[in-house]
């Protein structure tokens, strides 16, 4: 079943908009509607392709769950915090929030501690940051992202590939749409999916 708005409606509106049309689905019809189902790397919480964002307080432990999660998909386990991995693979970390120290002492105590479920497999490194609006610092991440093929690329955080305000809506609707351009661009080069997840701190701003 379709509606088709009323012409006279509609030149008010816009006159280029007459040939649209919105459909309307009953919910039996949704509920009957066959298409590709979602694939996931990590059930129902990681996609496997897209772009992604992890948001929570600061000191919530989004750098150790993310890390956790890089190794579980590059160790291809079964599981990551009792949700399953459906399509594991190589994970790229881009870490510019922590000094190299630290993240040495995070991944050695996360490999130690793990029972010898991980290994130090299938888990690569970028300790930079990108400013994703300037054309030579976009390149410098995309070919570092297709150095290798990566199932997942994960960024801590959002605010180290940018250097404007984040409390600016359309500049961070450009920053999301450009990041989305490097994962089509990863896809593109590669014919596989990948998918590019984002740390980003929650933050209170000031109403003076």
């Amino acid at each position: 079943m379709r509606w088709e708005p009323e012409p006279k409606i509609v030149d008010e509106i816009n006159p280029q908009s007459q040939k649209q049309s919105v459909e309307v689905l009953t919910t039996r019809q949704l509920l009957a509607w066959q298409g590709d189902p979602q694939e996931y790397h990590i059930n129902h919480l990681v996609t496997n392709e897209g772009l992604g964002v992890l948001v929570a307080d600061s000191g919530s432990f989004k750098t150790w769950s993310l890390i956790d999660m890089a190794y579980a998909m590059g160790n291809k386990c079964e599981t990551w915090q009792d949700m399953k991995i459906d399509n594991p693979g190589r994970t790229l970390v881009i870490e510019s929030e922590l000094p190299k120290s630290e993240l040495q002492r995070r991944v050695r105590r996360l490999l130690d501690g793990s029972n010898g479920r991980y290994r130090d497999i299938g888990v690569d490194f970028i300790q930079e940051r990108f400013d994703v609006h300037t054309p030579g610092s976009l390149e410098l991440l995309l070919k570092a992202i297709l150095h290798r093929k990566y199932a997942l690329v994960i960024g801590d955080s959002l605010s180290k590939f940018h250097v404007g305000n984040e409390s600016d809506p359309s500049f961070m609707t450009k920053t999301m749409l450009i990041l989305r351009t490097v994962e089509e661009n990863v896809r593109r080069v590669y014919g596989e999916p990948c998918m590019f997840l984002l740390a980003h701190h929650m933050r209170k701003f000031s109403t003076d």
